[in-house]
């Protein structure tokens, strides 16, 4: 089953369509966050739903329709990631607005196993990267893509095979961007990005818990281990990083304008922000 929920002006361009693949059972701390979704100023946001499909054709689905329709930007949001903080969404939009080289940036969020380390990736072969702790925009070469928006005229430069789903109004023939090969489906995705030339980033100030339908959540800061500092366990109160100085950079739904530019060695930046008082 798909549901498409379009909101704006009937005149409005399409902004941003957010992808929800579920099995049909959503924890409310979820649906909160949904709920509290701003839309783009002047233009119209769009929630697929898709329903009741394995993860690959879910996702494939969903991100098909979003194409046909001519959204500008396309993100996924699992039915199991619980963003920390409100605004999540609209500061991944307000990034790739102020950041046009960026093609897909992901928000940080947890491996559901023992130890929830985050699903960030700096290179292909390499461990869990906690270099987006200082809350910065970072070049990545993956991140989890259950809440990961992607520049729809960007992603046409990826060469997928296609798939012929059965769908009550006959055949449908689609882009196959998740599959399964050697390794998980975002992976597959993340080489075929690698391959196409385009642009991966990880936004550290947003972050993400999963949570089960049974209400267990995996939570990033469980999965530290530093020395001298609060390590993971499921007791800790330690939301902000081991020696308690807290992420620096973009903090969404703080009062203050967002910083959304990504850092340069030696502490330049791309662009001015609205925040700082420069033009977009």
């Amino acid at each position: 089953m798909i549901g498409i929920f379009r909101r704006g002006d009937e005149e409005a361009p399409n902004k941003l369509a957010v992808g929800i693949c579920t099995l049909g059972v959503m924890r409310i701390e979820t649906l909160v966050m949904l709920m509290s979704t701003g839309m783009p100023l002047g233009q119209a946001q769009a929630f697929i739903i898709v329903v009741g499909k394995n993860v690959q054709d879910a996702r494939n689905t969903a991100w098909n329709v979003a194409e046909g329709q001519g959204w500008e930007y396309f993100m996924f949001w699992d039915d199991d990631v619980v963003p920390l903080k409100f605004g999540a969404v609209e500061t991944l939009v307000e990034t790739m607005d102020q950041n046009p080289e960026i093609d897909i940036l992901g928000g940080v969020y947890p491996a559901r196993q023992g130890i929830p380390s985050p699903i960030v990736l700096k290179e292909r072969n390499g461990n869990p990267w906690w270099g987006w702790e200082d809350g910065g925009i970072h070049k990545v070469w993956m991140t989890g893509t259950g809440f990961t928006i992607y520049r729809m005229s960007s992603v046409k430069k990826l060469k997928t095979p296609t798939k012929r789903l059965q769908t009550t109004k006959g055949p449908w023939d689609i882009r196959e961007y998740f599959r399964l090969q050697d390794g998980t489906d975002d992976y597959v995705l993340a080489e075929d990005a690698a391959k196409a030339g385009l642009s991966w980033y990880v936004h550290g100030g947003i972050v993400a818990d999963q949570i089960e339908t049974t209400g267990q959540r995996f939570e990033i800061k469980n999965a530290r281990q530093r020395i001298g500092g609060k390590n993971g366990n499921s007791e800790s109160t330690d939301t902000q990083g081991s020696d308690d100085s807290g992420p620096a950079g973009v903090r969404a739904g703080n009062g203050r304008p967002a910083d959304v530019r990504i850092r340069r060695p030696g502490g330049g930046r791309t662009r001015s922000g609205a925040g700082a008082g420069g033009k977009r």
